[in-house]
């Protein structure tokens, strides 16, 4: 009587990019917790809490920056837990809800977002920062900081997820003693008590806090529909989401505020010197450690972001995810060069409407409708294009952008797309 065997995976893309992960595949807690870590702790999320705190009272940017690390652990924590179950990346986990075309809505996002849009500005960000710290150096040159600073995290992305664990074991503890180191500094140096800290005015006008809360959440939530990228590695699902906790509610939260802390003490202690972040950090004595602190934060978070969109390229079109990460990494940095990549950022928001609730179908689909249809548990085939999945995301990212509230768009988008 011949024997039934299962057809062994065939890893076609490479890194997994299109097939489960096999579980003698699977890495450790720590490996996937660095990995986060390191996505989460950004040069994105220092400036972007040093932005907010220009707009509101120290105190109100805490509770702004908590309530958006809430949001976005609430949408990463179960995407990556599903990604672990089932061991496939955020587009192929998607093809259930959308169906195989339809997944092509988040999978577009992904790599028009995150690996070109979102790299290249990550990349030119970084250049022009590293120009700024050291004006004078040859290899600071805006053209040339963007081909090496760009070529560096093309390279960990081509090589896959053990190349970014390697960097991120390394650069994580680095990056967290820095920053802590930067925090303490500043409140050390600080010539007013914390108190007065908290309640100082910015000049200007005043954010309130549900638009500090869909400005904070967009600065970092197209990474956490992509969570699942990391975390397919990871071997059980409550390893991925303590670890998205901890990089939500520990790295990003950390970081934001502490360029919030940052510039608010600078501010105070130096007026005329420090009008932007770099130059407070500058002011303050961080010195060396900024430029090496930069290298790093942007290294390990913007391999992560040309690593999802080179997953999102591979599941439309038959490629090796190396070369999808070359190609998509090599016009981020021609972007980045020819510094139109602020003209990408209305395109890019408008996308990130879409993020929360491509979650919510996401997590409504695999944690609500798997669990509760036994049709759609036993179904062998995965149709063109789920319909009323594509309406529902639509239709909440719509409603998330029309519909004025108190509450953040992000909010209306993530709970539209549940409920529809």
């Amino acid at each position: 009587m011949a024997e039934n065997k299962t057809a062994p995976v065939i890893d076609e893309a490479g890194d997994f990019a299109t097939v489960p992960v096999p579980a003698e595949e699977r890495k450790s807690f720590t490996s996937i917790l660095w990995v986060n870590a390191g996505y989460t702790i950004n040069l994105g999320c220092i400036f972007g809490g040093a932005a907010i705190a220009a707009l509101m009272p120290l105190k109100q940017v805490f509770i702004v920056l908590a309530i958006s690390a809430i949001i976005q652990a609430a949408i990463a924590i179960p995407i990556g837990a599903i990604g672990a179950k089932y061991g496939l990346s955020s587009a192929m986990l998607s093809r259930k809800s959308y169906g195989k075309y339809g997944s092509w809505l988040i999978a577009t996002t992904l790599a028009i977002s995150l690996g070109i849009g979102w790299f290249g500005w990550q990349v030119a960000l970084f250049a022009d920062t590293i120009h700024a710290l050291f004006p004078d150096s040859i290899l600071t040159i805006r053209w040339l900081a963007c081909i090496w600073g760009g070529g560096l995290m093309i390279f960990t992305a081509t090589k896959g997820f053990k190349a970014m664990g390697v960097l991120s074991f390394i650069a994580v503890p680095m990056m967290i003693t820095f920053f802590a180191f930067g925090t303490l500094s500043a409140l050390v140096q600080s010539t007013v008590p914390f108190s007065e800290l908290l309640a100082r005015m910015p000049g200007g006008d005043i954010m309130s806090i549900a638009q500090g809360v869909t400005v904070a959440v967009g600065i970092t939530v197209a990474g956490a529909i992509g969570m699942a990228d990391i975390t397919r590695y990871a071997k059980t699902p409550a390893q991925a989401g303590v670890s998205g906790t901890l990089g939500y509610l520990g790295g990003a939260l950390f970081c934001e505020c502490a360029g919030a802390l940052i510039i608010v003490v600078s501010s105070n202690l130096f007026p005329t010197v420090t009008d932007n972040l770099i130059s407070a950090m500058l002011a303050l004595g961080f010195g060396f450690g900024c430029l090496v602190m930069l290298v790093l934060a942007q290294w390990t978070t913007n391999d992560n972001n040309l690593y999802s969109g080179a997953l999102g390229l591979t599941s439309m079109i038959k490629m090796r995810k190396s070369v999808a990460s070359l190609i998509m990494g090599a016009i981020g940095v021609i972007i980045a060069i020819g510094g139109i990549q602020d003209y990408f950022v209305p395109f890019l928001n408008v996308l990130g409407l879409l993020v929360p609730p491509m979650g919510g179908v996401l997590m409504s689909h695999y944690l609500l409708v798997l669990p509760l249809s036994k049709t759609a548990q036993n179904a062998d085939t995965i149709a063109g294009v789920n319909v009323l999945a594509i309406i529902s995301t639509v239709a909440a990212a719509a409603l998330s952008y029309f519909w004025v509230t108190p509450l953040p768009a992000s909010v209306i988008g993530l709970a539209a797309s549940l409920l529809l």
